[in-house]
């Protein structure tokens, strides 16, 4: 009867420990991380997906601080405003699923945490209300959505600006230090529709340098020959300054301007 009765105590002491310790789990912050390809800002469709499963775990009440990031690659006041596109991009989704109660913050390239670079572009949503399961996520075969070229303009437009390709300043290299995503959807495109035929049109902003126009359109060239586009279809010219997009009063409109677009010179 003795040993029967320590065998009770024993297991309501371990019952009573571990509900102990679970609550302060009920006051803990939640954390959710949204990330981006390179110099996007858009929420892709399955972003969106995971957004609304968090939301889900939420009072429509709860305040949440949502803090844009970037990775080290390109101008730090270029990657100051990308953060904070970011962070407002996720704000106008929240606000649109019923949540108002939200502080923003952007960071740029400032708080780099994760060695693989992906991983900092991000924003990171918090929040000290009360933590519920998150739902698990069914996955659907969804379409990500990017900012940037329709390559079905292929067909219709005689002109089509690559948005999501940019230089550092002064120089003919990308931005980030992978080619963009962009040129290889461009390639394939190209190669879907074989009867195109391009120009490369490189630009640059602030001064005169028709040189480096020529070489950032070169670069393009180059990465889609070796890509698999024919050389007979395609040409490249530089235009130096003369075809700003923005007026070139602030970094980010100077960013816009060091730029190349593809001419579409035949579909026969």
């Amino acid at each position: 009867m003795y040993l029967f009765l320590r065998y009770i105590i024993m297991k309501l002491m371990k019952a009573i420990i571990l509900s102990l310790l679970l609550i302060p789990l009920v006051g803990l912050s939640q954390q959710k991380e949204v990330y981006y390809a390179n110099n996007i800002y858009k929420l892709t469709t399955a972003n969106k997906t995971e957004l609304k499963a968090y939301l889900k775990t939420l009072n429509k009440g709860t305040a949440l601080t949502i803090t844009g990031h970037t990775d080290i690659h390109g101008d730090a006041d270029y990657n100051l405003a990308l953060s904070e596109r970011r962070a407002n991009r996720v704000a106008d989704f929240l606000k649109a699923e019923g949540f108002t109660n939200l502080s923003i913050d952007f960071k740029g390239e400032t708080e780099i945490q994760y060695r693989t670079m992906y991983k900092n572009r991000r924003d990171s949503l918090s929040t000290s209300g009360p933590v519920k399961p998150i739902p698990p996520v069914i996955e659907e075969e969804v379409v990500e959505e990017t900012e940037g070229p329709k390559f079905a303009d292929l067909l219709t437009e005689d002109r089509i600006h690559l948005e999501n390709i940019a230089f550092y300043p002064g120089t003919p290299n990308f931005l980030h230090r992978d080619p963009p995503r962009d040129l290889y959807e461009l390639a394939e495109a190209l190669k879907t529709h074989p009867k195109i035929k391009i120009e490369v049109a490189g630009h640059v902003c602030c001064v005169a340098d028709e040189f480096l126009s020529e070489q950032r359109a070169k670069k393009v060239y180059e990465f889609l020959v070796g890509h698999g586009v024919p050389k007979e279809r395609m040409t490249y010219k530089g235009y130096s300054n003369t075809q700003p997009l923005v007026p070139e009063i602030s970094a980010e409109n100077n960013q816009k301007n060091r730029r190349v677009e593809i001419n579409i010179t035949s579909r026969d």
